[in-house]
């Protein structure tokens, strides 16, 4: 897999659920990211970026359906669709816990009955804050400009417990 270099311009959406080893990166922000598939092609990988039209805010959504196949592919093609809808939603926690109402195992959702961890970054380059919420998935890693360490962020103050995966709570 060759490695893609992706500068995100303003109003754009980037992202999906197939195979990628990218460098991806805004005014406000630099990432890579890796996913390979068991299988090959698509899988339960999610990943997504997104630069609002002003280039002041940049989100960052990164999620994981568990399984493998096509079924999975098909669970994470529609969170990543989901999760589009909610990309305008200022608040990270407030995107995770709309996908977790949509996700939620029902009798009339059956085929969507599996658990997805994610997290969501939004860093706002007008007040140079960075929000975030996680929902099951590891803490991210930080790397300061200037410094040579990774530092984990991690949750303050969690509610329900802390972290749990999509589709488990209401």
């Amino acid at each position: 897999m060759n490695r893609l270099r992706h500068a995100l311009q303003c109003s754009e959406i980037w992202g999906g659920n197939q195979e990628i080893d990218a460098d991806v990166w805004t005014r406000s922000l630099h990432a890579s990211v890796y996913s390979r598939s068991v299988e090959g092609g698509k899988g339960g990988d999610i990943y997504y970026f997104s630069l609002c039209a002003n280039d002041r805010l940049t989100r960052l959504a990164l999620a994981d359906v568990t399984g493998h196949g096509k079924v999975v592919s098909d669970i994470s093609q529609w969170i990543y669709e989901a999760l589009s809808h909610q990309m305008n939603t200022r608040e990270s926690s407030a995107v995770l816990q709309e996908l977790n109402r949509r996700v939620k195992p029902s009798e009339s959702t059956s085929e969507y009955n599996s658990v997805t961890t994610a997290t969501v970054v939004t860093v706002n380059r007008m007040d140079s804050t960075i929000r975030f919420a996680y929902a099951g998935h590891p803490p991210m890693l930080v790397k300061r400009q200037g410094k040579k360490e990774w530092t984990e962020v991690g949750l303050k103050s969690p509610s329900h417990g802390g972290n749990i995966p999509l589709g488990v709570l209401e």
